[in-house]
């Protein structure tokens, strides 16, 4: 007697990788900075389609950093490290990742293949409280990122739907955009980053973020939109 398997656990095993949408559970810190164009990597730039402008605020381009911890229960449970800036084109509006890592070949290969998100592979750790955050990310032995946090006060009452929010990525000859969102609370954090001299995010050095919030109960749905064309 055959076993039935259904289309995306078929198409999953046949790309390493789950089908679009992706639902995830995770925890989250994020950080805002502002960040001197100049003291950018050039992927800021050649990972974002043309026509399309970073957020600037005092004419120094806004940067978020996040930590990630995506758990069990969702599609993938995986950490992640991940750099976006918000960015315009006319009336629209969206994000650009130009920097990603995470510790799972599944998440990295998936997000390259169907949103153009150019994650590479890293190692993490991570310790947590009710009230606190500790995490890490190492690029071949040697410490990339350092953080420490303590979360704060509720911003939020309750989890709440945030607006859905657009990805805008050009990688590999092809440009996607795709649709996401999130249900999440949001509290204060106070989080102090340390990142590793020569490192990817070494042009962070110094730098203080504006501002900090935690999401310590996220449910996400990730790629449920996507159009992409070759450039």
């Amino acid at each position: 007697m055959g076993v039935a398997v259904s289309k995306g656990a078929a198409e999953g095993a046949l790309t390493g990788f789950p089908p679009a949408p992706w639902h995830l559970g995770a925890s989250g810190l994020v950080s805002v900075f502002l960040v001197d164009e100049d003291r950018l990597p050039g992927s800021f730039a050649e990972l974002r389609p043309a026509g399309w402008r970073p957020f600037r605020v005092g004419g120094r381009v806004v940067v978020t950093v996040s930590s990630i911890s995506y758990s069990e229960g969702g599609v993938l449970a995986y950490d992640e490290i991940v750099v976006a800036t918000p960015v315009r084109r006319g009336a629209s509006v969206g994000a650009s990742v130009p920097q990603i890592w995470v510790d799972s070949e599944a998440s990295r290969n998936g997000a390259r293949a169907l949103w153009g998100i150019p994650k590479e592979l890293a190692q993490f750790h991570r310790t947590t409280t009710a009230k606190s955050v500790g995490a890490g990310m190492d690029l071949d032995g040697t410490a990339a990122v350092r953080l420490s946090a303590k979360i704060g006060l509720p911003l939020t009452p309750r989890r709440l739907k945030l607006p859905d929010f657009s990805l805008i990525q050009r990688f590999a000859g092809s440009e996607f955009v795709s649709r996401h969102f999130v249900v999440t609370g949001v509290r204060l954090a106070r989080v102090s980053w340390a990142f590793g001299e020569g490192g990817p995010l070494g042009y962070l050095r110094g730098l203080k973020p504006l501002v900090s919030v935690a999401m310590p109960d996220v449910a996400l749905v990730f790629g449920f939109e996507t159009a992409a064309r070759p450039v």
